[in-house]
């Protein structure tokens, strides 16, 4: 069994993250600040996490789900800057670990690193990133050979800190409420993704894919989409996940404004 780390990303990322999570909560009622602080929170979940990590690192980059129109290419690069904001890892990292291999081994062996079904549930939610691992970045080309993606994943340590300090500079809880906690949110909403979203009592099934994904309507409609989770195993390459009627996908409205191409999936009836 391969020994517990700490990683770069685990000592100048994740840990900082969350110790500074904490302090924000412990300020938000230490303080009693305003609840408007938490709107910002909400406002920077959408930005940073749904539309950065959730769009970008996930449905463009590990996906190529979509291309923008040419006038909106503008409109990727500042959400895949703002993803960087969110504590994930690089568009490269990201797209390596989740196109390479959670969907090819996904509930099939190891090489899944965060498979509740293999590992145990602890593992999938977050011990995945203490294990030692090696990527083959080079079998995600298309994406080390985008510029921006690229410069992203050279500098991502400078640019998390930057930001953070430069937030900080402005007011100290723009910082805490508009990066970090927002931030936290999305990292363990796709924690509870890898795990939950695996287990077959947390939800229902449209598809019988290989492996053990389900959907949850009330998770779904809370991540804008992301909770659908046996609809996106079954059609990945899509650019939203939005099968049935009742399953509240936002971006089957937002992103066709933007997009040139792109894949919708099967629509059932009921």
């Amino acid at each position: 069994m391969k020994k517990p780390y700490l990683s770069k990303f685990t000592r100048y990322i994740a840990i900082p993250q969350h110790l500074l999570g904490v302090l924000a909560i412990f300020l938000f009622f230490y303080m009693q600040l305003s609840w408007w602080w938490l709107a910002v929170s909400y406002v920077s979940w959408v930005m940073l996490g749904v539309f950065g990590v959730s769009t970008m690192y996930h449905k463009y980059y590990s996906h190529r789900a979509f291309e923008f129109k040419p006038q909106y290419q503008w409109v990727g690069k500042l959400f895949t800057l703002l993803g960087a904001l969110c504590g994930q890892g690089s568009p490269i990292g990201y797209a390596a670990v989740h196109r390479l291999y959670h969907h090819p081994y996904a509930d099939k062996d190891e090489r899944d690193p965060h498979s509740p079904h293999v590992h145990g549930f602890w593992h999938s939610y977050y011990g995945w990133h203490f294990t030692p691992a090696v990527f083959h970045l080079r079998k995600i080309k298309d994406v080390l050979d985008d510029p921006w993606a690229a410069w992203i994943h050279k500098h991502y340590y400078r640019i998390w800190w930057c930001a953070l300090l430069l937030l900080a500079a402005i007011d100290w809880r723009l910082a805490l409420y508009g990066m970090i906690i927002p931030g936290l949110i999305h990292v363990h909403e796709m924690n509870i993704l890898n795990s939950l979203s695996h287990m077959p009592w947390f939800g229902y099934r449209n598809f019988d894919t290989d492996e053990h994904s389900v959907n949850n309507w009330l998770f779904g409609v809370l991540s804008w989409g992301t909770g659908y989770h046996n609809n996106h195993h079954a059609v990945p390459n899509t650019w939203h996940n939005q099968v049935r009627w009742f399953e509240f996908d936002p971006f089957r409205w937002i992103m066709p404004p933007l997009i040139a191409s792109g894949r919708e999936p099967p629509q059932m009836q009921g």
